[in-house]
């Protein structure tokens, strides 16, 4: 094995612990952007930075090392970091459900602030839950507003 290979084997293992040990994954839901876990890890890491290649490259060995964690690529080409025991249906009831009011909906930037997680995720995570037919979206001068689908 040659030193970049040993150098990405670090890298990944590094991302596995800020990710899945500190429980970084999970208090996001399950799925954190790759430019959420770039600045985070270049913010710990202080001096020895990391490129958003090498971040990539390191990425890809996550399987391969027997990580619980891959990266997936969601619509519009935004790579995520997604625990590989992550559930669709199961995340919506618990992450995003208790933040819908039933009246007033649910603004992707109010699901962002509430549940702690970014707006990227927070609008996919909005807009598959519409897809599967859990919510409905309203589009008005405020923005898109999602609200429980209580016809199913």
């Amino acid at each position: 094995m040659c030193i970049r290979d040993r150098f990405y084997d670090e890298l990944a293992k590094q991302i596995n612990q800020l990710c899945v040990q500190t429980g970084y994954l999970e208090k996001n839901g399950g799925m954190v952007s790759l430019i959420d876990v770039y600045f985070y890890l270049n913010k710990i890491r202080g001096t020895a930075l990391i490129s958003p290649s090498d971040l990539m490259m390191a990425a890809q060995k996550f399987q391969r090392l027997g990580f619980e964690m891959k990266v997936t690529t969601l619509e519009g080409n935004v790579k995520v970091i997604q625990s590989t025991n992550f559930n669709q249906d199961a995340d919506f009831e618990k992450n995003v459900r208790k933040f819908v009011d039933e009246r007033q909906g649910v603004l992707a930037e109010t699901l962002a602030r509430k549940s702690g997680i970014s707006l990227l995720i927070a609008r996919f995570k909005l807009e598959e839950g519409a897809r599967r037919g859990k919510l409905c979206l309203d589009n008005s001068i405020e923005g898109q507003r999602y609200y429980l689908n209580i016809l199913l």
